[in-house]
């Protein structure tokens, strides 16, 4: 951070702007027609063919060889619901870095987001109900570094990383960071230098590439680090319509973010739903680099639990990815990831002590007779403005945590689905603030009443732009 600046970051979810509003979205629940391996998982979202990202990226194929199984993976984001029905059991370490001053005890999910990009990466598979994870095996490291309005400060996030990372993570997902366009107008090394330190550390950052495919400016300011950096696609494998091109990152590829539709061509995932906040069965579609992000994320964690050291791991993502015809790499990257083939056929593995895939750990016990049908529910919510963050250092992060209780959800509760997501807010217009410099970047939450915008509005108190 230069001279107390510091910026508002942003989820990675998707935004579109047409010249005069943002679009409204129609939220309704279909059914697509892309079928799961089979065998694959008992899960009624996989069996019904509602996660067709899994397997555009095979990531079926891949648990014969690893599940992901103990890898801890960092989710720095909005938090997450611990007592999920297909999450239970899995946070063993969790916290709250968005006061400030550091990290303390809590890292509970109060918008739902973080909850969904923890369910792509690792939810329970076989466990009868709900859907599957890309690393099912896998635990996680929660760091709450965004609110409720899914806005927050560069200094918690960059606190958030070295905290899921001091506790255990070997891969982060950060599904959010400047924008790409924002990256371009305006310079702040505070969140590349903390990714830069989680690698440094021993970490593999995944980031999402973002959401403003505005004027073909991509990730230009991602070439510095080291992270793999993911752009998303639809169910056609294509590249999504908002998202923004890889740029310069050096470790590009594309997994599936949705179409922004607002129904079954998007992502579905676990959620924590504000209107029934108790809920531990509630799914939600969301689409978005965000969504592309934690599938990437999962696949690292396949691949470290094979025994694959931090950048053989990257190394095989990139490689095995498929090329993405008429995407150059300045769009696509090295193309679309393909699980099955990073983490190869089972039996010898790329390090020695590497470990296959095995039954699920701690999953909850699956309801006499098999899970029933989803609901589908609509489950819209309405965001507050953010006001300006106070934050203007980032503290050493602390050792507190919140053990997630281990708990199963009741037997013969029925998944809901969440057909619209949240609501974005804009957070725009001149201010004062307590810091010179201050970026502010609106929530580009997809939500069945609106679409956020993903640039940047800057605020200044009597200086100029540096």
């Amino acid at each position: 951070m230069r001279n107390g600046e510091h910026k508002r970051v942003r989820l990675r979810t998707a935004s579109r702007m047409t010249a005069a509003t943002f679009a409204l979205l129609a939220a309704a629940a279909v059914i697509v027609g892309t079928a799961a391996p089979a065998l694959a998982s008992n899960d009624p979202l996989v069996l019904q063919g509602k996660q067709w990202g899994l397997v555009q990226v095979h990531a079926p194929e891949a648990w014969a060889s690893s599940t992901g199984r103990d890898i801890r993976i960092g989710i720095v984001d909005t938090g997450v619901f611990a007592n999920h029905e297909d999450l239970a059991g899995k946070v063993v370490a969790s916290s709250d870095c968005t006061g400030g001053g550091g990290c303390g005890p809590g890292g509970g999910d109060d918008n739902g987001h973080g909850t969904h990009v923890a369910g792509l990466a690792s939810a329970y598979k076989d466990n009868g109900r709900g859907g599957a994870g890309v690393a099912p095996d896998a635990k996680l490291v929660v760091a709450k570094v965004l609110g409720s309005d899914g806005s927050g400060d560069t200094a918690n996030v960059a606190a958030g990383i070295h905290w899921v990372v001091q506790n255990g993570a070997r891969v982060v997902n950060l599904s959010l960071g400047d924008s790409g366009l924002a990256s371009i107008l305006f310079s702040d090394s505070t969140f590349r230098d903390a990714v830069n330190w989680a690698w440094d550390a021993g970490a593999v950052p995944v980031v999402a590439s973002g959401n403003n495919n505005f004027l073909g400016l991509g990730s230009a300011n991602y070439g510095s680090m080291n992270a793999l950096v993911v752009g998303a696609t639809g169910p056609d494998g294509q590249p999504a319509s908002y998202s923004s091109a890889i740029g310069s990152a050096k470790w590009g590829v594309m997994a599936p973010g949705g179409a922004g539709t607002g129904d079954t061509q998007d992502v579905i995932s676990t959620y924590w739903d504000s209107k029934n906040p108790g809920s531990t069965n509630s799914y939600a579609y969301m689409a978005g680099t965000s969504m592309a992000t934690p599938h990437v994320t999962g696949a690292v964690a396949d691949l470290l639990a094979r025994g694959y050291s931090q950048q053989d791991a990257v190394n095989r993502i990139i490689n095995t990815a498929t090329p993405v015809a008429g995407c150059g790499a300045g769009t696509c990257g090295h193309g679309l990831m393909n699980v099955a083939a990073a983490v190869g056929p089972p039996g010898a593995a790329g390090q020695p002590g590497a470990s296959a895939a095995g039954p699920a750990n701690n999953a909850p016990a699956a309801p006499s007779g098999g899970g029933a049908a989803p609901r589908i529910v609509r489950s819209p919510s309405t965001f507050a403005p953010a006001g300006p963050n106070g934050s203007t250092t980032t503290a050493s992060p602390t050792t507190s945590t919140s053990p997630a209780p281990t708990v199963e959800a009741p037997a013969g509760d029925n998944p809901v689905l969440a057909a619209g997501a949240p609501k974005s807010t804009i957070h725009g217009g001149r201010g004062s603030s307590s810091r010179a410099g201050q970026v502010a970047l609106a929530i580009g939450l997809l939500g069945a009443a609106g679409l956020g915008t993903g640039l940047a509005v800057r605020r200044l108190r009597g200086v100029a732009a540096p």
